[in-house]
């Protein structure tokens, strides 16, 4: 025997080993496919002798092999055709990095090379309060993050916006002496000055 055919086995054996002799020199598509995935049922054991076709083949695809007295048990779809699923290990937050990777959704093998990072979200500010500010005092607006799961808060400066002065004079009767009146118009700052008219 030198070819075994395309799907010659697919979906036909579960839980058995079966030996392949090393005339076989070619495999066709999805040969076994189905035959040693968990989810349907099994799995397959190639008994195959090392430096043949086959032996390549299974190890290629990561079947289980048979080595004499040795049992290497893996278990995964033929021929490339796995079905890809991303699996996410770790959600990304606000301000960590997630990690992710592929599998297989039949025969739940991971990807080689399919770890990714998922990037950090980033916060989501939606502001709660406003303290306004006032002529001598800072204000401050604080935000939460909206994300689910996330308890970060900040809060930005409002500076004081200084007093707004406004001022009139009164003078005595009869007399160069008054007094200056300077109020702020946005709050109840005041104060006054002695002034005295020079012609």
């Amino acid at each position: 025997m030198q070819y075994i055919g395309d799907y010659a086995f697919n979906d036909a054996l579960r839980n058995v080993s079966l030996k392949i002799p090393s005339t076989v020199k070619e495999i066709g598509k999805r040969a076994f496919y189905r035959s040693v995935t968990p989810a349907y049922g099994g799995y397959l054991s190639l008994i195959v002798e090392p430096g043949s076709y086959a032996y390549d083949y299974a190890k290629k695809n990561a079947l289980s092999m048979d080595l004499g007295e040795t049992t290497i048990l893996y278990t995964t779809c033929m021929n490339g055709d796995q079905d890809w699923r991303v699996i996410v290990d770790k959600d990304p937050t606000c301000t960590e990095d997630g990690q992710s990777h592929e599998q297989c959704y039949d025969c739940e093998i991971i990807k080689e090379g399919s770890d990714k990072v998922l990037p950090a979200k980033g916060h989501n500010w939606g502001y709660e309060y406003i303290r306004q500010a006032t002529c001598t005092e800072d204000g401050y607006k604080s935000y939460d993050c909206m994300n689910k799961g996330c308890i970060a808060t900040k809060k930005d400066t409002l500076p004081a916006t200084g007093h707004k002065l406004e001022e009139y004079t009164k003078y005595e009767a009869n007399s160069h002496k008054g007094t200056r009146y300077i109020y702020c118009v946005n709050c109840n700052y005041s104060r006054t000055e002695a002034v005295i008219y020079v012609d």
